[in-house]
């Protein structure tokens, strides 16, 4: 019966934390290429960097390091859509130095974190916007 709120939810995820960061970032851009760019750019190198981080830490481990997997926009975006839709991964993991199949079962990342830095990238961002666009009054005469 919670399926098609969870759908919904899911969907509205990666629509406000996406458009909350664009209109952060194009409010100081002076081009909408350049709000683009910058974002795409963001969005890329977070995720370099949050899985090089995370392989660093864990040794290329799947089942270890969940919150440094997800330190990524897009990331957030899928820790928070698989907390959301309540999905547990089972992967099949071959090691190459042992030859062994595994089965992994990956568990959502903590809800908690993941909210905490959703709804903080969602605010830096409308914040931006904020600080920078100042509203006009339209006057009718």
């Amino acid at each position: 019966p919670w399926l098609l709120l969870k759908v919904v939810s899911a969907a509205a995820v990666p629509g406000a934390l996406h458009a909350s960061l664009i209109v952060g970032i194009s409010a100081w851009s002076k081009t909408p290429l350049l709000a683009g760019v910058v974002y795409a750019g963001s969005y890329f190198c977070t995720a370099i960097i949050s899985t090089v981080f995370w392989a660093i830490t864990s040794h290329g481990h799947p089942e270890q390091g969940l919150i440094t997997q997800h330190l990524s926009i897009g990331g957030i975006i899928g820790g928070l859509n698989q907390n959301v839709l309540g999905v547990t991964m089972h992967l099949t993991h071959f090691r190459r130095r042992l030859g062994i199949v595994q089965q992994l079962v990956i568990s959502p990342p903590d809800i908690k974190v993941m909210l905490a830095i959703g709804i903080t990238l969602a605010i830096i961002g409308v914040a931006a916007a904020r600080a920078r666009i100042r509203a006009v009054e339209v006057v009718r005469g």
